[in-house]
């Protein structure tokens, strides 16, 4: 069994880690989420989960197990290559779902594993097309009330309330809710051999 030490916070990347069956510490770093323009979208993502690891071993260098990778990771949801973070309050949470609503999205998570032992690290980045249907105003407004946007990129988390919006997506769905666990046992095995 793999361990991993998982440089988040969230509940969904840690669930879905422990649900297949990886052995995993959780040290959230601290550090402002900032996509830098100066790069391309993909870039940028997958340079925020670089800088998650990074935190993560600046500030817990002492508690870690240098042998064992850190997973760095990062989410965001893309409307015509405009990326929505996470929403700042319910009117900037109601725009983003009205956006959403009866058209295709992208969710890309990116995903970068660092071994501080042998100073290798490996990455993808992973992209699922999702479709919503068209959206009423008032179900709008009752999903804004269950609070459920909230520290969700997009504004919504797939696996909520939300997940009734979904028509259909087409790719992986863990992708969706925050991890790609399934292309894990690729990046540990390029780790490795690295």
């Amino acid at each position: 069994m793999d361990k991993i030490t998982l440089a988040s916070q969230s509940p969904r990347r840690r669930m879905l880690l422990e649900k297949a069956g990886y052995q995993i510490e959780i040290f959230p770093p601290k550090l402002s989420e900032t996509l830098d323009k100066n790069l391309s979208l993909d870039d940028a993502l997958i340079d925020i989960a670089r800088q998650k690891v990074q935190a993560c071993y600046e500030q817990y260098s002492t508690d870690l197990s240098l042998d064992i990778p850190i997973l760095g990771s990062d989410t965001m949801v893309v409307v015509d290559g405009e990326a929505l973070g996470k929403p700042k309050d319910r009117s900037q949470a109601k725009a983003f779902i009205e956006l959403l609503s009866g058209r295709s999205h992208e969710v890309k998570t990116s995903v970068l594993l660092k071994n501080f032992e042998s100073n290798r690290e490996v990455f993808k980045l992973e992209t699922t097309l999702v479709f919503f249907r068209k959206l009423k105003e008032p179900e709008i407004e009752q999903f804004l009330d269950t609070e459920d946007w909230v520290d969700k990129a997009g504004a919504y988390g797939i696996q909520g309330p939300a997940g009734k919006f979904v028509e259909r997506y087409d790719g992986s769905l863990e992708n969706v809710i925050g991890l790609p666990v399934d292309i894990l046992p690729e990046l540990l095995r390029e780790l490795k051999d690295a």
